[in-house]
């Protein structure tokens, strides 16, 4: 029998899964990583007493774990729209996207709490956070008008 060297296997899965998102998937894993690092370096600098077995530590990996149990969720409903309805939402794109643009903010205030300022990259992302918000606060009115 052949021995699998990488994760080949995955690869299928992964693709029915995200689609087209799978990149940004990568991404979001990424910024992920990044985020736990530059909290961590926060905390550090602050001479904290932490312990990676704190109930803060603990919340703040849950809440990543939420972050992709909730991206296959919205690629679950991906699925069923393409297969139901015949049509593409996207709706795993988007919201991977919207979760790296916040992860990404959450990285920079960390650098700037650790005292590295970034004045352009955080105005940048509130933009995009705020652009994002008004699309969904936009979405949320057309679907009650309908």
């Amino acid at each position: 029998m052949e021995r699998i060297e990488n994760m080949d296997i995955m690869k299928p899965a992964l693709t029915f899964m995200f689609g087209e998102g799978l990149t940004m998937i990568h991404f979001l894993v990424l910024v992920v990583v990044l985020d736990l690092i530059t909290g961590y370096m926060k905390a550090f600098s602050k001479k904290s007493k932490i312990s990676f077995k704190s109930a803060k530590n603990y919340q703040g990996l849950m809440k990543k774990l939420g972050i992709f149990i909730a991206v296959m969720v919205a690629s679950i409903i991906d699925v069923l729209s393409i297969n139901l309805a015949h049509q593409n939402l996207h709706i795993a794109l988007i919201f991977t996207c919207a979760m790296i643009i916040m992860e990404s903010l959450s990285i920079v205030e960390n650098l700037e709490e650790i005292g590295l300022k970034v004045p352009f990259l955080t105005q940048l992302l509130h933009r995009f956070s705020k652009q994002i918000d008004d699309e969904q606060e936009n979405k949320i009115v057309e679907d009650e008008g309908k």
